[in-house]
């Protein structure tokens, strides 16, 4: 507003043109923002007019008066004022660019980067080079008032041994030879040290041939800084004054309390990073000292899991021999069968998913080493086959409770006599094979126990087979129904164990 009744001179691009009744409206866009020029039909017909033809992106010079607008525009920083033109050049025409030249810019990452020099038209990325242009003029004026000094150290260099491949240039003068382009200027500021500059600084470029990364590319600046006789204190105290200066002076925010410090064991510790991003929480938690030094925690926390997938399988043998032996025709011996499908094929996930889980879990309790993992194993195992022969001797003890409480006739009671010993041969040999398979997992071989699962299998249509024998004599459809739903569960089971 303090300019308002003066004859300025204004060039730059055409953002964009309104034409409304007699008047046209062109936005002007130049380094500094966006100003709004006016041209008036009824004042001068011809400009007007050539203000018409004006397209996106044309490069024009116009002189006029600043005058206050009727409707101002809070969002733009000359939104108070606009410009009565009164002479127009047309300084460069331009084509229709690729993408709009707005701060929120319909061009793809691509595109912007093929068209560079109109990407940086853009306000936001004219900002950015300026917010890095105020923070290295900051950056400079801070250490020179700490008596830093700035040197700028060579280029073309020696080949230095670094983290990084170099980036080489042929040598004209000596051919078969190469200069290497500095990864950073490590060796060169040492020299300095070493020849008396107690305090160097340099905002420099290093070049390091590697992959890209999300904060890394062939090249990229550093503010490099070295120091001569100095402790840790010195160096932290220094740079984060540096820190609370740049936001300070830039962006008006001032720190008066110290950074929080961490050392790089915590931060690996608690974040499993040496530049945690510490907004979020989320600290790792260790169990280790829960368990170490006491085995057995973890031995009981791999065993759980298979136990409790032990006694389902039991109460579901217990379960089936008692129904079976209820069951005295072919129907309902077939509709047994059926059900076993499904009961067998949820037995057969149940357990693999105990031994899929168990070792993650022994695993985060504390068994690190494969020599711990597989003694936690072994041990579970045991404890596993232990708890199986309890659980079939039990079993076996309240059989004939569990069969009248069923309602089973009295005559088949006495008929179960002569199957008890396929029934607890059955269930033992199934705590055989867990024990087993347990076992050889424990020293490593994952495919053994299908060998012993092929064996359970045949063992356990065998069993029912003589569970059906005698009971009736026209139940050939209910073995056929028996036998293919144990072939289905052990396919079922091959599978669990394969996959997991």
């Amino acid at each position: 507003m303090n300019h308002v009744g003066q004859k300025v001179t204004l060039a730059g691009w055409v953002q964009r043109s309104r034409k409304m009744g007699g008047m046209t409206f062109v936005d002007l866009r130049d380094r500094y923002g966006i100003t709004q020029l006016v041209f008036n039909q009824e004042t001068d017909a011809d400009l007007c007019d050539k203000a018409n033809k004006l397209g996106r992106e044309y490069v024009i010079q116009v002189i006029g008066t600043v005058t206050e607008r009727s409707s101002k525009n809070a969002n733009l920083p000359t939104g108070e004022i606009e410009i009565i033109a009164e002479n127009l050049v047309v300084l460069h025409t331009a084509e229709t660019p690729p993408f709009t030249i707005e701060d929120e810019s319909d061009g793809g990452d691509d595109i912007r980067m093929q068209y560079r020099y109109l990407d940086l038209r853009r306000s936001v990325v004219r900002r950015n080079l300026e917010l890095r242009h105020k923070m290295a003029f900051e950056v400079r004026r801070y250490l020179d008032e700490l008596n830093f000094l700035e040197v700028e150290t060579p280029v073309l260099i020696k080949s230095t041994p670094e983290g990084a491949r170099d980036f080489v240039v042929p040598s004209r003068m000596n051919p078969g030879e190469f200069y290497a382009l500095p990864q950073s200027p490590q060796t060169l500021k040492q020299l300095l040290m070493v020849s008396g500059f107690d305090r160097y600084f340099q905002i420099v470029k290093c070049f390091r041939d590697e992959d890209l990364r999300a904060d890394r590319q062939p090249e990229f600046t550093q503010i490099d800084c070295e120091m001569s006789f100095v402790e840790q204190e010195d160096v932290l105290n220094i740079f984060e004054g540096m820190i609370k200066h740049l936001f300070k002076k830039i962006r008006g925010i001032e720190f008066n309390e110290p950074f929080l410090r961490m050392t790089w064991a915590d931060a690996m510790k608690y974040y499993g990073s040496d530049k945690p991003d510490m907004r979020f929480g989320m600290k790792f938690v260790e169990m280790k000292d829960l368990t170490e030094g006491k085995p057995i925690k973890v031995i009981w926390l791999y065993a759980l899991p298979m136990i409790l997938g032990q006694i389902a399988q039991q109460f579901y043998s217990f379960c089936d021999s008692a129904i079976v032996g209820n069951c005295i025709n072919p129907d309902a011996l077939a509709a047994v069968g059926a059900t076993n499908v499904i009961s067998n094929t949820l037995i057969g996930f149940l357990n693999s998913a105990t031994l899929g889980l168990s070792i993650p879990i022994a695993r985060y309790f504390g068994a690190q080493d494969q020599k711990n993992m597989r003694k936690c194993i072994g041990v579970s195992a045991i404890l596993t086959f232990v708890t199986s022969i309890v659980l079939t001797i039990v079993g076996l003890l309240f059989i004939y409770d569990l069969l009248v409480l069923l309602g089973t006739p009295e005559e088949i009671i006495h008929m179960a006599d002569k199957y008890v010993k396929y029934i607890l041969a059955g269930l033992i040999f199934s705590a055989i094979y867990n024990f087993g398979a347990n076992l050889l997992r424990a020293v490593g071989d994952s495919k053994t126990p299908l060998i012993f699962l092929g064996i359970a299998v045949v063992l356990n249509i065998g069993l029912d087979l003589l569970f059906i024998q005698g009971f009736h004599s026209g139940v050939a459809g209910a073995a056929i129904a028996t036998v293919i739903s144990q072939a289905v569960a052990g396919v079922a089971c091959f599978i669990q164990n394969v996959t997991f």
